[in-house]
């Protein structure tokens, strides 16, 4: 299952449920989907000038690739968000999502 279709199973979902649900997900990827795409060092410095400016923060015609990195995480924060927290919200619902889960989490003796 990819993103799409869950969307749309989930949505389905909201409408059955009454609202002020708090509804309890992990991390699986299809529901993990961004609600947008956050610049990385990947990124062409190009399309990094642009989501900053779509974001109206200022940067610096001279500057490097790294210094308009720094710029994004200074506010990617405020951008961090997922689609299905979107939807469950227009519906009345909040998300909890579960901690990831890693070997490195258990501890055995």
């Amino acid at each position: 299952m990819d993103g799409n279709p869950f969307e749309k199973w989930f949505k389905t979902a909201m409408t059955k449920l009454k609202s002020q649900n708090i509804i309890v997900i992990d991390n699986a990827p299809y529901y993990s989907v961004k609600k947008e795409n956050i610049p990385t060092r990947s990124w062409k410095k190009s399309a990094i000038q642009e989501w900053l400016s779509e974001k109206k923060v200022t940067w610096n015609q001279d500057g490097i690739k790294i210094e308009l990195l720094q710029k994004v995480n200074q506010i990617k924060h405020l951008y961090y968000s997922y689609r299905v927290e979107e939807i469950a919200e227009k519906f009345g619902h909040k998300i909890l999502r579960l901690p990831l889960i890693t070997a490195s989490s258990f501890h055995l003796r």
